[in-house]
């Protein structure tokens, strides 16, 4: 038997030669026990599929980020970068913890937390450089 490129074969077989894989697998799978969620399944041949929030494209052998995705993170870093962040670190440092308070915009934010192993047994202004 003389068996064509990838490239050379008709299109119209290999739509039947997908399809019918296609069903085979999914009928192994059913025969193992496994449910087949079919509204989420791609049942037909396709370059790019969403997965994940993702694009996953098989052209690119890339994971590529959806415009919507890109819009809406344009429009959260415009709001944070448009807003006047001022930290205030009142030397609310022990040997301990650190604390400090934050102002973004009119919003006052306290917060604070244990220092590092690695920094417990530093001098304290080694701490709050």
């Amino acid at each position: 038997m003389v068996e064509k490129k990838i490239s050379r074969r008709e299109s119209a077989f290999s739509m039947r030669s997908v399809k019918s894989s296609l069903y085979i697998v999914c009928r192994v799978l059913i025969m193992l026990g496994y449910t087949l969620g079919l509204a989420k399944c791609a049942l037909t041949p396709t370059g790019r599929i969403s997965y994940l929030g993702l694009l996953v494209d098989s052209h690119l052998h890339a994971f590529l980020i959806p415009e919507n995705k890109k819009e809406k993170f344009a429009v959260i870093q415009e709001s944070l970068l448009s807003r006047k962040a001022i930290f205030i670190f009142p030397g609310d440092a022990s040997q301990s913890r650190w604390a400090a308070v934050g102002h973004i915009g009119s919003r006052e934010f306290t917060f604070g937390d244990f220092w590092e192993e690695e920094l417990l047994l530093m001098n304290i202004n080694v701490k709050e450089m």
